[in-house]
């Protein structure tokens, strides 16, 4: 996680993040769509935590060099 500064008025313009994925064998796709309080921990008023963070996995099929991310907390 990281800390990121965002006030009040900043927090409020934050937009909903939305990723689309393949949801199955026939291509399929599915938009998960995040609101700022599922990636952005308010930790005082002024001071939040990034809750997006690049993860070195290899389980689960992952291969070395492959790029995962964990979304929200």
């Amino acid at each position: 996680m990281w800390a990121c500064v965002v006030n009040d008025a900043q927090y409020e313009k934050l937009p909903n993040l939305k990723f689309e994925f393949i949801a199955n064998s026939n291509g399929e796709t599915k938009i998960l769509e995040m609101p700022p309080q599922s990636y952005i921990k308010r930790a005082s008023p002024e001071i939040s935590w990034l809750l997006l963070s690049p993860w070195e996995f290899q389980g689960m099929g992952g291969q070395p060099g492959e790029e995962y991310w964990v979304l929200g907390a």
